[in-house]
């Protein structure tokens, strides 16, 4: 289930206000899934150690198709992977997310990870069998 379920619905019916869903839905099919990407704090019970130096983020994925979230922590200095994937069950007995879903949570994180602007939370990705329309905020870089 979703995270912030509530949050991912009113974005999804302002984009439906906006045409945005329908466009993409008569070009690639109608959506079958929704995921979710959100900062997190790195579970304690996990014992991950960090250099303190290190800027290293939790982030998870939940879906609205399966009943638990996946994590990983990212380290921002070193621009990889600071951990492996961590499960956390929503439910008992959930099913965990088969490899193409771990694979295009990952994908969809460091692909944005990089963004010149910053990138914003959480992250809104509406999925079916052959495309995604993910959606992720910026933030404005107001370095000079």
């Amino acid at each position: 289930m979703l995270y912030q379920a509530d949050l991912f619905h009113q974005v999804e019916q302002h984009l439906r206000l906006e045409g945005i869903l329908q466009e993409f839905e008569s070009k690639n099919g109608p959506i079958k899934g929704r995921m979710m990407i959100q900062e997190v704090a790195i579970p304690e019970e996990l014992n991950f150690s960090f250099d303190p130096a290190d800027q290293v983020k939790g982030y998870m994925a939940s879906f609205d198709f399966y009943e638990m979230e996946l994590g990983i922590a990212y380290s921002h200095t070193q621009k990889k992977p600071a951990s492996g994937i961590w499960f956390r069950p929503q439910e008992e007995a959930a099913e965990e997310p088969s490899k193409e879903w771990i694979e295009f949570f990952i994908k969809t994180l460091f692909e944005n990870l990089t963004h010149e602007t910053g990138i914003g939370m959480p992250i809104f990705s509406f999925v079916n069998d052959t495309s995604d329309f993910t959606l992720i905020p910026t933030v404005k870089n107001t370095k000079m």
